[in-house]
């Protein structure tokens, strides 16, 4: 299974004033502005990495090389598919397959039986949250406080390897332990 993004909105999920206000300075405090614009855009994309959800809107393109009855959308929030189409072995050739039902509870796209003898089964399709969810957003506020407060691999007596605790606590309530 491969997934490709094809476009999508600013993963700059918080403001900069919000960000000030989480690390406590002051709004006509600029020198650090572009540094933390850097970990605003860093937080965001690896907040969704992490919870395996297009965190903004976008076009998401999904291919199976086999077929397979059912198969999950990676993404989260999958409001329409653009298209589904599968490769004739023999040829190459490119169809369109149009006999299939998408559960948006489940967010899992099956295909009839009439398409089995298809390979490279390929979905495009629209996902991702219209408006961040709350957790979300104080998940990459505490990220950035932690990137900003340390910003050194490691400091004497402890390591940094993983996310922060309380940002993992808080994006795991959205967070899509993925599987094909």
């Amino acid at each position: 299974m491969y997934t490709k993004i094809n476009s999508q909105s600013s993963l700059d999920l918080v403001t900069l004033s919000e960000v000030k206000l989480q690390l406590r300075l002051t709004n006509s405090f600029t020198m650090d502005d572009a540094y933390i614009a850097g970990l605003i855009s860093a937080a965001g994309e690896l907040a969704q990495t992490y919870t395996n959800r297009m965190l903004s809107l976008g076009s998401v393109s999904q291919m199976w090389q086999t077929y397979e009855a059912e198969y999950k959308l990676w993404g989260g929030n999958v409001t329409n598919i653009t298209s589904v189409t599968g490769e004739k072995p023999e040829t190459g050739e490119v169809v369109e397959i149009t006999d299939y039902r998408f559960n948006e509870l489940s967010q899992k796209l099956t295909i009839a039986p009439e398409s089995r003898n298809l390979i490279n089964i390929t979905a495009t399709y629209q996902a991702g949250y219209t408006v961040t969810p709350t957790k979300v957003k104080q998940g990459i506020l505490m990220m950035i406080a932690t990137f900003y407060n340390n910003r050194e691999d490691f400091l004497v007596g402890q390591t940094h390897e993983k996310l922060p605790f309380t940002s993992t606590i808080l994006l795991d309530s959205v967070r899509v332990p993925y599987a094909s």
